[in-house]
């Protein structure tokens, strides 16, 4: 599992230099869900990024969900692997879809018992 480490440098190094293209549908998605970009790379870059789910088939390439911490808040993260990588989208995840530590989708997405 080097490679997946290395792929998480490189994400790390792009987003924390400003090296990263922002899609026309994360900047919509940032300006609803008030998250700045210093908020994504905050979350990416303050910490250690963690892949949580790999899309090699994604139509705009080979992408991944990252999961990180800003302002004490989880923050999902949606780019490609490109260089420089696009950012597709980000979202604080909800609780009813996801398992406690946001790493694991629930199987039904329904609400919590």
């Amino acid at each position: 599992m080097k490679w997946v480490a290395q792929v998480l440098l490189l994400l790390h190094e792009a987003f924390d230099n400003g090296w990263y293209i922002h899609d026309s549908h994360a900047i919509i998605r940032q300006s609803q869900r008030g998250i700045t970009d210093y908020d994504v790379e905050d979350a990416i870059c303050a910490d250690w990024p963690e892949g949580i789910k790999n899309y090699p088939n994604y139509w705009k390439g080979p992408a991944v969900l990252i999961r990180g911490v800003v302002h004490n808040r989880i923050l999902h993260i949606f780019c490609t692997l490109d260089d420089p990588p696009l950012f597709v989208t980000c979202y604080r995840p909800d609780p009813k879809i996801w398992y406690p530590g946001f790493r694991r989708k629930r199987k039904c997405g329904h609400e919590m018992s």
